[in-house]
């Protein structure tokens, strides 16, 4: 959603209705409340990758922190199940077990659980995020054109 979208919405409208009617209270109880839906919802991402991660440690013999590209193993969620098996293979020294197809089939099974999981729940925190930006840019009155500047998209809207 665009700035000048939220700014024509039901919400954008309440907000700004909110604002130019001394309001603004409301307006920062709404981003209190966005901000711990954001750390709830990012507590809940850490501890299924928390998980996820130490169910791999385990099945792999090997902490992940020992292992080499282990950022892209600490977010998997951000990477697909090839990327994964890359890195693991590219480890082959560091891990107890060898990672065979019945091994690779396991992995895949938790990494396509574990992202059912999350996905929804990655949705939501950037629908929140994005939610929190748009109502701030109203909050300082930002035009779309300086919005879009916070947003490095002016370059790219004019080119």
């Amino acid at each position: 959603m665009t700035y000048v979208q939220f700014l024509n919405s039901e919400l954008g409208r309440w907000v700004g209705e909110r604002l130019t009617s001394d309001q603004s209270d409301v307006v920062h109880d709404l981003l209190a409340h966005l901000a711990e839906q954001m750390i709830e919802m990012n507590k809940q991402k850490q501890s299924e990758a928390k998980g996820f991660l130490a169910w791999l440690e385990r099945r792999i013999g090997s902490k992940v922190d020992d292992l080499a590209n282990k950022t892209k193993l600490r977010a998997y969620y951000d990477h697909d199940f090839q990327t994964m098996v890359a890195v693991l293979r590219k480890n082959t020294r560091k891990l107890k077990v060898k990672i065979t197809r019945v091994i690779e089939e396991e992995i895949d099974c938790e990494f396509k659980r574990s992202l059912e999981k999350l996905g929804p729940l990655l949705t939501s925190i950037a629908a929140t995020d994005r939610l929190i930006d748009l109502v701030v840019y109203q909050l300082y009155g930002l035009t779309d054109e300086e919005a879009a500047i916070v947003e490095g998209t002016l370059a790219e809207s004019k080119g």
